[in-house]
């Protein structure tokens, strides 16, 4: 488990990113890195398990253009990795999370749908200007979005945001009344006015201050094949 943090726009310093990953240190002892790459400050505390020595974060392009951050696991890497590898992609570590950076170049946002695991990804785009957020297919890895005028924030844990001085923690009633109601809140609200999930199965840009999200996975159910195994059982 690892803990990631963000913020773009003119008023993220580093100082309260570096904060933030302070209020996620429990997340990941082992190292804790802050990159300021343009707008964007991007940050991490890290528990190591795959490639402990070498797989530390922030990844980089090799360009520099491009930086990525991300908690979780990829299962798939291995097989990822040695194509990529074959079709000329340079890899720094043995990190299965520089793997989807790599990915990410090669095919963008469809590079989500090929990763096979539980995570949480987020990666900036300095060439563009763009900020990539992605979620797992069941939202095993939590990931949080906060706006504070022109400045957008993310983190695994919507606690995080309290370092802020100017976030309120003003609880939303409608989620708390989900909560009673299911016990959980659903996405993408989140039980505080003004912060928001990244729904499972998700990506969302940010571009010139603007969102724009796809759901990228879905779970789908044939309603033959249900009455097929239906019948089947019918006649046990």
């Amino acid at each position: 488990m690892c803990g990631i943090v963000g913020g773009v726009g003119p008023s993220v310093t580093e100082h309260t990113i570096r904060k933030m990953c302070d209020a996620l240190r429990h997340r990941g002892p082992d190292d804790l890195q802050v990159l300021r790459v343009g707008p964007a400050v991007l940050g991490i505390v890290r528990l190591s398990i795959v490639d402990v020595e070498g797989g530390k974060q922030p990844f980089l392009s090799a360009d520099g253009t491009k930086v990525l951050i991300g908690n979780g696991e990829i299962y798939n890497y291995r097989e990822l990795r040695t194509k990529l590898v074959t079709e000329g992609a340079t890899f720094r570590s043995f990190s299965d999370i520089e793997v989807a950076l790599h990915l990410f170049e090669a095919l963008g946002p469809d590079s989500f749908t090929r990763l096979n695991g539980m995570f949480a990804l987020a990666i900036y785009d300095g060439a563009k200007n763009e900020l990539w957020l992605a979620r797992d297919r069941f939202g095993q890895k939590p990931l949080y979005l906060w706006e504070h005028g022109v400045d957008y924030f993310f983190s695994s844990e919507a606690k995080a945001f309290l370092v802020h001085e100017q976030f309120t923690g003003e609880v939303d009633l409608q989620s708390l009344n989900d909560y009673f109601a299911f016990r959980y809140v659903p996405a993408p609200k989140s039980i505080w006015r003004g912060v928001r999930k990244l729904s499972p199965g998700t990506w969302a840009c940010l571009a010139s201050g603007q969102w724009r999200s796809k759901r990228y996975f879905r779970i789908t159910y044939d309603r033959r094949e249900r009455c097929k195994r239906k019948s089947a059982a019918d006649h046990l």
